[in-house]
């Protein structure tokens, strides 16, 4: 691939956020406790209790307030304390105040899901939106369910809910109407509160925390530990969130700048004082490492990345025995290993070799020929390392013996992908000049977008985290070759 240098011009837009206790994600339990959770692990730790009882639901609006209901009383919750305060009382007409759900929408609007309790004290579930001044309720409409215990907005404004029969519904918000996102897959009562954290990653639970793929209903436990009967769940500004990074190609210094994942445009974040860059990773620790990569410097060195900043610190030169280090894409794996792409010396198409590297030393270890023109690695979160082949498409690679396996040979690759990154939601991200969306099982790539950056050559995923005043989690993404 031909080197080129590369002008980037880009506008950084700044939200300000206030911070809250530590955690990603804040619950209320039915019996008016608050704790914040851990979204990696699922543990949860005791904030405080709200002084009120039969806490159903968990919102949070424009501004970082958080509200809940207790009977008929609209509570605000102090997130460092836990305590609660009445703001207004619940007028649903001649509908009892049973709330089941809140959630503020994308226009600072309060939806409500409340259960017209019949005879059994079950009854149909029904959608409203509140003024929080005043607590006047407004009939959007019947869902045409019975079992709603949770409400929560995506960042595109679609409003999802759970059902312990259904399970994953999505609800219109101008008739009510409930629809089930995956029949093939039911609901239950171990999920009572959901929420759409950093990155659209949706979230639920009730004694224990799962991920829910808000595209197949399909649930995957999280953990538990440190709460019980969690009937409302929020994301919080503070904690650790994510960001997708990405490092370009430059003869003279290798810019980062960070991607709208939902739109694929990009801006830059700064320089790195590196030039050359073709490759990214990042460890267990969070940090981010790359490579130089000069045709006539036989020193490439591996240096950490700072992704607030983006200035580079050189660590190590590379040694590899065999054959000189030309490294186009690095991946660490779940145990800590550090890999390599690496492309043999010489004019023209080149072969691929898998290499492991000691990030102490820089020392190279050959394991084995991967293809011609691998440019990205990625470890799944099942640990299957995955690579892209500008030529075959999407790989996944024996990391015992550097083979590449084609996983759709009808679907070739292309240069216009040069790296690859699995995102905490699980999907597989590419890009080179524009991002896209890959399918692991199939190879096929959709276009998400494109527009202030060019030639990525690095992406990943880095832990951000947010104090006061810090600037909102969009994702990231490095330029080069």
């Amino acid at each position: 691939m031909n080197r080129k240098l590369l002008t980037f011009l880009a506008v950084m837009v700044v939200i300000l956020l206030p911070t809250y206790a530590a955690g990603n994600l804040i619950g209320v339990s039915y019996d008016g406790g608050v704790v914040s959770i851990n979204a990696a692990t699922g543990v949860g730790t005791t904030i405080g209790t709200t002084g009120f009882s039969n806490l159903n639901s968990l919102a949070k609006n424009s501004t970082g307030t958080l509200y809940s209901a207790s009977g008929d009383k609209l509570i605000t919750i102090n997130p460092a304390t836990g305590a609660g305060t009445q703001v207004a009382t619940l007028n649903f007409g001649t509908k009892p105040a049973d709330v089941r759900g809140l959630a503020f929408s994308p226009q600072n609007i309060l939806y409500a899901v409340i259960n017209d309790d019949g005879p059994s004290g079950i009854g149909p579930d029904y959608l409203y939106t509140v003024d929080v001044t005043t607590g006047v309720a407004t009939l959007v409409g019947p869902t045409g369910l019975t079992g709603v215990q949770s409400i929560s907005f995506s960042s595109w404004g679609g409003l999802y809910g759970w059902d312990v029969d259904v399970g994953l519904i999505t609800i219109d918000i101008a008739t009510g109407d409930a629809f089930d996102v995956n029949p093939g897959i039911g609901g239950d009562a171990n999920i009572e509160g959901i929420v759409f954290g950093p990155g659209d990653i949706l979230y639920g639970g009730r004694d224990v925390l799962y991920k829910i793929d808000y595209t197949t209903a399909v649930r995957t436990l999280v953990g538990s530990g440190g709460y019980a009967d969690l009937r409302g769940l929020e994301s919080l500004p503070g904690g650790v969130s994510y960001a997708l990074i990405g490092v370009s190609w430059s003869t003279t210094d290798s810019p980062l700048v960070r991607i709208d994942h939902a739109t694929g445009t990009g801006t830059t974040i700064g320089l790195t004082g590196f030039p050359g860059l073709n490759s990214l990773a990042k460890d267990s620790a969070g940090t981010l490492w790359s490579v130089t990569n000069i045709y006539d410097d036989p020193n490439d060195r591996l240096i950490t990345i700072d992704p607030a900043t983006g200035k580079g610190t050189q660590v190590a030169i590379l040694n590899f025995p065999v054959y000189p280090a030309s490294v186009r894409a690095l991946a660490f794996s779940p145990e800590g290993v550090l890999y390599a792409a690496n492309c043999r010396p010489g004019a023209g198409l080149q072969p691929h070799d898998l290499y492991t590297i000691n990030v102490a030393t820089g020392v190279g270890t050959l394991i084995g020929h991967t293809g011609d023109g691998v440019q990205g690695l990625a470890f799944s979160p099942g640990g299957i390392l995955y690579g892209w082949d500008v030529f075959l498409g999407l790989v996944t690679i024996n990391t015992a013996t550097g083979a590449a396996t084609d996983v759709n040979p009808a679907i070739g690759g292309t240069g216009d992908i040069q790296s690859i990154i699995f995102g905490p939601d699980g999907k597989l991200y590419g890009g080179c000049n524009a991002l896209y969306i890959i399918d692991p099982t199939t190879g096929a790539y959709t276009l998400v977008g494109s527009g202030g950056y060019s030639d990525v050559r690095g992406l990943e995923f880095a832990p951000i985290v947010f104090k006061k005043r810090d600037i909102t989690p969009i994702y990231l993404l490095l330029l080069s070759e």
